[in-house]
């Protein structure tokens, strides 16, 4: 089913049929999606560079301090980037939806994040982003994003979106 098959089912009153999940489910919990998804957290990262020091009072260890000094601006200048606040890989895994959360089991564990705690999403560029509550934002790449977002946006805001009409 398309995203934009989903929402007119939505706006009709309807839902797909549940799907099994690997995971415990709470009472009368139901799982209405699931994938292959690519984790980003919004993230800084570290500011750290090697600081060298070399001095001379002749001629070549003047110009040898003058080079490292030049070096050491370079390194300091490319740390300062590294660390800006971006997007950065966080794993891949299997990401499920279900009526009262999603949850990721990724390489190393499992990651839920109920809906309450989600104050914002969005889809674009290909992927869902998720604004959490007091956390990093998400970002979610995953195969057919937009019928994603639409399952995930009438669940968590108990909403109907559709997505943009791809040309």
């Amino acid at each position: 089913m398309t995203a934009h098959g989903l929402a007119d089912l939505f706006e009709s009153g309807g839902w797909p049929p549940p799907l099994a999940a690997p995971m415990r489910l709470e009472a009368e919990e139901v799982c209405y999606a699931q994938g292959p998804v690519r984790i980003q957290i919004l993230a800084e990262g570290e500011n750290v560079y090697l600081h060298k020091t070399a001095f001379g009072l002749s001629p070549m260890g003047v110009a040898i301090g003058v080079g490292t000094m030049l070096g050491n601006q370079h390194r300091k200048a490319k740390a300062s980037r590294e660390a800006a606040l971006r997007w950065r890989p966080a794993g891949e895994g299997v990401i499920y939806i279900t009526d009262r959360r999603l949850t990721i089991r990724d390489e190393q564990q499992w990651k839920t994040l109920r809906y309450e705690q989600i104050m914002a999403a969005y889809c674009n560029g290909g992927a869902m982003e998720v604004q959490r509550e007091g956390a990093p934002s998400l970002r979610l790449t995953m195969p057919n994003v937009e019928y994603y977002f639409v399952m995930f946006f009438r669940l968590a805001f108990d909403r109907v979106v559709r997505p943009p009409q791809r040309s």
